[in-house]
């Protein structure tokens, strides 16, 4: 299976994805709105199905790596937008 990475950022009260390899990105106000978009946006650029790749996810905020951050937020919903 073909996977992306995908480095997400905070910038100007957006979440910004940008797809390594493939020179794209999106943004979206909301994050828990990121996964279908990337899907979304890598499958319309790869003339695939949204579910035949995988994502990794890496996450900065304010230049620091805070990628193991997300996974607690589904976890307890306390993912702190304003890192």
């Amino acid at each position: 299976m073909t996977a992306y990475d995908v480095t997400v950022t905070r910038e100007d009260n957006l979440w910004v994805a940008d797809i390594a390899g493939l020179t794209a990105a999106t943004d979206v106000e909301h994050f828990t709105d990121l996964d279908e978009e990337v899907r979304d946006l890598i499958a319309g650029l790869t003339d695939t199905d949204p579910e035949d790749f995988a994502i990794n996810w890496h996450y900065e905020v304010n230049g620091r790596d805070v990628t193991d951050q997300p996974g607690r937020y589904h976890e307890t919903s306390s993912f702190d937008a304003n890192l």
